[in-house]
């Protein structure tokens, strides 16, 4: 009966490390997934994550970076004896966990729009502004302000103002500074106590 010896051994940790690293990315596309939230579930007071719900727009291009390793491997893994380590089943993970990160999940998110603007702390909390187009046939946009924990993650929706027939983003007159949230440099909400 063959037995492993210890140089085969160690030489499978990195293909185990590999596979382990592409189940990971595999889990936190599965977990984005399943806390994707809506605007009417914000809205409502429930929280979500924050950077999964903004910025859904640039997803898409990850997955032009997932499709360039695949294919590096694909045609380099003789040339490069390090990419040896790298399984077809390791390969396969993280491509799906690439297409489902990159563009399943941006399609769940089709009919709206989140776009980060500003941050800002304040008493141990950190505040987004951020945009949102309403509907992917409307031009109507609403300035959302969100309180997170102290990393700027978990957040819970504060206050919101629809702001005019078009999304102007980082152009919109409205900011969020030290005091509170302006528009046109007039305060229109502060700070809570």
């Amino acid at each position: 009966m063959p037995t492993e010896t210890p140089e085969s051994s160690s030489s499978k940790w990195p293909t185990r490390l590999i596979l382990i690293i592409a189940l990971a990315f595999l889990a936190l596309a599965l977990v984005d997934l399943m806390t994707q939230a809506s605007p009417t579930m914000i809205r409502e007071g429930q929280p979500f994550w924050y950077w999964g719900y903004v910025n859904q727009h640039l997803r898409p291009y990850f997955a032009l970076v997932g499709l360039a390793l695949v294919a590096f491997w694909g045609f380099l893994r003789r040339v490069f004896s390090t990419l040896k380590h790298v399984t077809l089943p390791a390969v396969l993970v993280l491509a799906f966990a690439c297409v489902l990160f990159s563009l399943i999940i941006p399609l769940t998110t089709l009919t709206h729009t989140a776009v980060h603007m500003q941050s800002q702390s304040h008493d141990d909390a950190m505040y987004h502004l951020f945009y949102q187009s309403e509907g992917i046939l409307s031009d109507d946009c609403a300035y959302i302000l969100v309180r997170c924990d102290t990393f700027g993650l978990q957040c819970q929706y504060e206050q919101d103002w629809p702001y005019g027939p078009a999304c102007m983003g980082q152009n919109a007159p409205i900011q969020l500074t030290s005091a509170g949230v302006t528009i046109d440099s007039d305060l229109i909400w502060s700070w809570p106590d």
